[in-house]
């Protein structure tokens, strides 16, 4: 099994709606479906959901979630992919506070 993950400068694409980036996108290419462990340099908060998706390159847009489990820290996020491809984390947007 073979992993080369490269970490992008530009994310490709808009931010899907109600969601914030989680770290960098990356470009995963997989010789087999396996595990794969990026690194992540963001602020890792446990009461927010997490999403992993997969950037549509022929639609320009990002997918639906990946039906994966994530395992996220502030240093690292882990997941299982099946395909190759550009992959990114994403938060829930926080709501607006009202006071």
């Amino acid at each position: 099994m073979s992993v080369i993950i490269t970490q992008l400068n530009t994310t490709p694409g808009n931010i899907p709606v109600n969601l914030s980036g989680f770290g960098s996108a990356y470009n995963i290419t997989v010789s087999t479906p396996q595990n794969v462990t990026v690194a992540v340099n963001a602020d890792y908060q446990p009461e927010q959901s997490y999403y992993l998706m997969r950037y549509n390159q022929s639609g320009s847009a990002w997918g639906g979630p990946v039906n994966t489990t994530l395992l996220i820290s502030n240093n690292s996020a882990a997941f299982f992919i099946s395909d190759s491809g550009i992959y990114r984390l994403f938060t829930d947007r926080e709501p607006p506070r009202i006071e």
